[in-house]
């Protein structure tokens, strides 16, 4: 089992989403180092609980 440490300061704010948002490109983000996301809803009512997964991004195959 890997274990993580991540203290969650740099939030990123995904503007002019909707209930159909099915995908983000995430800036900054290095192909080969694992990324861990926590991801939340945010709506006039308050915050979801977060759901989090993590991904090691790689460079799209050339042609």
């Amino acid at each position: 089992m890997e274990t993580y440490t991540t203290d969650w300061r740099c939030w990123h704010h995904i503007y002019n989403s909707t209930p159909a948002t099915t995908s983000h490109t995430m800036p900054v983000i290095t192909n080969n180092l694992r990324n861990q996301v926590q991801i939340r809803a945010l709506n006039p009512t308050g915050t979801s609980q977060p759901s989090q997964t993590a991904a090691t991004p790689t460079a799209p195959a050339g042609p």
